[in-house]
């Protein structure tokens, strides 16, 4: 049932007794391994290439639409939009509270409690409530008292403005 093989002398992978000449001749020969030498040359040409190309591809902004080339991409995102490579952004404000301890995304500490931010620039992270108003102030700007009075506080919410 079994196939019989031997093992090649050279690389001990198992060949067929009658493809071991071919084998070694077409593999371990000087001519053999000049020419992969000259094959992974040729690839690694053509990969380099195809990285180059890749940087000069236009992309678009997903913060103001505007096209560029790849590799101009994140100069223009910390210079336009003040916006780290890596760095931490909320991109939505709305996010629920998780109670027991986990791990916060920002300061790598176990606390509790900690909110929940699904839509993120990590994608789903944890938020403790230290690094909360920090995060706050890096994504959306910062906001004062009055601003948030003005803009909607609950506080008497139902009189009428003057």
């Amino acid at each position: 049932m079994g196939k019989k093989t031997v093992r090649c002398p050279v690389c001990s992978n198992p060949v067929k007794p009658k493809n071991l000449p071919a084998h070694i001749e077409n593999v371990h020969s000087p001519e053999a391994e000049t020419n992969r030498r000259e094959r992974q040359a040729k690839e690694r040409s053509l990969a380099k290439q195809k990285a180059k190309e890749r940087r000069r591809e236009l992309v678009k902004c997903k913060k103001c639409a505007i096209k560029l080339m790849r590799k101009d991409m994140k100069k223009h995102m910390r210079e336009a939009h003040g916006i780290l490579p890596g760095s931490l952004r909320l991109i939505s404000r709305r996010g629920s509270r998780v109670e027991g301890p986990k791990d916060c995304s920002a300061c790598n500490k176990s606390k509790s409690p900690v909110w929940r931010y699904s839509e993120s620039s990590r994608g789903s992270v944890f938020i403790c409530a230290a690094c909360k108003p920090r995060l706050f102030d890096r994504s959306f700007g910062t906001k004062d008292v009055m601003d948030y009075a003005i803009t909607g506080g609950a506080f008497e919410s139902s009189r009428r403005r003057h």
